[in-house]
């Protein structure tokens, strides 16, 4: 089983490389456990195999060494017990000459039988120490195949039909005069009586053959049966010289071949194959049981510990998963080993580290919002034009209603602009310093030349680098100011009229007052009445003129009244004239009729 693995998300998802799973390692570990016991196994089938083959083969070759040693020692015994009768002087005499006073002893190890006698050259038995029942001559051994050796000198021969016993047997001969002293071994005994004390209690084959192997002197196991039989047709004989092989019976047996000391024979031990791997199948099966016992040991051990590590692992990675749809997560329930509760603790920190980090960041999402809504606010109603245009292909990215007024293009068309359209003589390449006021020259939609100063400060907007221009038309701000310096001189002129206006006006009341006087002393017929009248007249013109200087300075206020514009025209065009310079000429056609609503003054 495999699952992906990376830094994971609180909803589960995963985008990185896939890696294997907690299941996938335990069985793993299951697999290396077990391929560990399987291999243990068969190492414990091949060595036991192996250590009982050994020991087979140790065991039989020592006793193949053993018995084989003995079995020569036990020959040349009989060599010795031959040649001590022999050299007996008397035994020519007394045994040959005179049979009936001839005594014979010999005694044989173990079961074995066996006999010593003294034989005529003939092979008639003179004397044996074999005992006989009755007056009938005692067996001999006349046309044996070995009577003519033994005449003619020492030998050891096998096997041997021992015409008294019936069976096979060892012969040892040594010739004397007029005859021969012979001591016949029982062969069909031998192998038992070599087994019972050298096989150790362990089901070994004892088995001697001729020096040629063809020939069976002595086996232990049937030796009625095949003592004195040729095996050069069987299959134990074409298996000559294998450790491995099938006895005499079809058994598998391990041999051992050790040579008979003095005499050349061939002696065998071979342990049954069965038997000798019976005892390491033991110990090897209760390895193996060890072995079974441990890997189930192992399994439970593994089971129990995935189900105490995976189990609360997938809780906790369930629980995680059921969290992550809630805003904020919730913590997790924390169980299992000490290791899997410190990474629900730690599970548990990251969730309140990140309701944490979602609460600054809805609080940061808010100040944005309401940070772009106060920005887009002021750059929407800023009576001055702004815009920001793209630092690398100095494309306009965005506008306010001032520019696109001030410059004379709709909203589209002012975003399809760029910003070398608006600015011609800019360098493509050229970068101002940002927060540096510029006098730059921009083109309008009409094509009019205007004179403005930007500053440029450096943003980023919509995730690339832009630039935001503020632009300033300094030609209207020249209109502005000439504007202001004359409102402000004609305040001065004013504010002057004002006081010239006051000092006249108290000049006018005493010119007023003394044409009273004069009027209210003189009679109707006095010539200085008419001077008098035009000294009062004059004085109101005066009066009017003073009126209207007050006004003009802002010392009254106004009111609308009902004149008559020609008489106005009329009362200030000796003024003007006075006023205005010689070289200008001042005509006036005074067609006005009487109207109402004109603003005057009232003092």
């Amino acid at each position: 089983m495999q699952s992906t693995r990376s830094v994971l998300p609180l909803d589960g998802t995963s985008t990185r490389r896939r890696r294997w799973g907690l299941r996938a390692y335990f069985a793993l570990l299951v697999v290396a456990f077990v391929a560990a016991a399987a291999g243990a196994t068969a190492y414990v089938f091949v060595q036991t195999e192996r250590d009982g083959r050994d020991g087979a083969e140790r065991d039989a070759r020592f006793a193949a060494n053993t018995a084989a040693t003995q079995l020569g020692s036990a020959v040349t015994a009989l060599k010795t017990t031959v040649n001590g009768l022999a050299a007996t002087p008397q035994i020519e005499k007394q045994t040959l000459g005179n049979p009936a006073s001839c005594v014979l002893q010999f005694s044989t190890p173990g079961t074995s039988s066996g006999h010593v006698d003294v034989l005529r050259a003939d092979g008639t038995t003179a004397c044996s120490s074999r005992p006989h029942k009755g007056t009938a001559p005692l067996p001999g051994y006349k046309g044996a195949w070995w009577l003519r050796d033994a005449n003619a000198g020492a030998m050891v021969a096998a096997p041997v039909v021992d015409t008294m016993s019936g069976g096979h047997a060892i012969l040892v001969t040594k010739p004397i005069r007029g005859g021969v002293v012979a001591v016949f071994y029982a062969l069909e005994a031998l192998g038992p009586d070599l087994a019972n004390l050298y096989a150790g209690g362990k089901p070994l084959e004892f088995l001697v053959t001729s020096r040629d192997g063809q020939t069976v002197l002595a086996r232990s196991i049937a030796p009625r049966r095949w003592v004195g039989r040729s095996i050069r047709a069987t299959g134990f004989q074409a298996a000559s010289g294998a450790v491995e092989r099938r006895d005499l019976d079809g058994d598998t047996r391990l041999y051992a071949t050790a040579p008979v000391p003095g005499v050349g024979w061939r002696f065998l031990a071979g342990e049954d194959e069965r038997a000798a791997l019976t005892a390491g199948n033991r110990l090897r099966n209760r390895q193996l049981a060890i072995i079974l016992a441990g890997l189930a040991l192992v399994l439970v051990a593994a089971f129990i510990v995935y189900r105490r590590v995976a189990i609360p692992v997938s809780r906790l990675r369930a629980a995680v998963r059921a969290t992550a749809a809630l805003t904020p997560p919730l913590p997790v329930a924390v169980s299992g080993p000490l290791e899997v509760a410190a990474l629900g603790d730690d599970v548990n920190a990251l969730i309140a580290s990140v309701a944490r980090e979602l609460d600054e960041r809805e609080r940061a999402e808010e100040s944005a919002v309401v940070s772009e809504r106060s920005y887009r606010m002021l750059f929407e109603s800023s009576p001055v034009p702004m815009w920001i245009y793209d630092r690398q292909t100095l494309a306009i990215l965005e506008v306010n209603a001032a520019a696109t007024a001030h410059y004379g293009h709709s909203r589209e068309q002012f975003l399809a602009l760029a910003m070398n359209e608006i600015e011609p003589a800019r360098d493509p390449g050229e970068l101002p310093p940002p927060g540096t006021a510029r006098a730059v020259r921009h083109v309008t939609r009409r094509g009019t030349a205007i004179d403005v100063r930007t500053i440029c400060h450096g943003v980023i907007f919509g995730g690339r680098p832009a630039r935001f221009v503020l632009a300033e038309d300094t030609g209207e701000r020249e209109r502005l100011e000439g504007r202001l310096r004359q409102a402000q001189r004609m305040e001065a002129i004013g504010r002057l009229a004002g006081g010239v206006a006051h000092d006249f006006n108290n000049l006018v009341m005493v010119m007023m007052g003394h044409s009273e006087l004069l009027l209210a002393n003189t009679t109707p017929e006095d010539p200085r009445r008419s001077q008098a009248v035009e000294i009062k007249k004059a004085a109101e013109r005066a009066a009017v003129l003073t009126r209207q200087l007050l006004s003009l300075g802002g010392g009254h206020g106004t009111e609308p009244i009902v004149l008559d514009l020609n008489a106005t025209i009329a009362g200030v065009a000796p003024m003007l004239r006075q006023l205005i310079r010689s070289n200008i000429v001042i005509e006036f056609k005074l067609k006005f009729r009487r109207c109402t609503g004109y603003i005057g003054t009232k003092l």
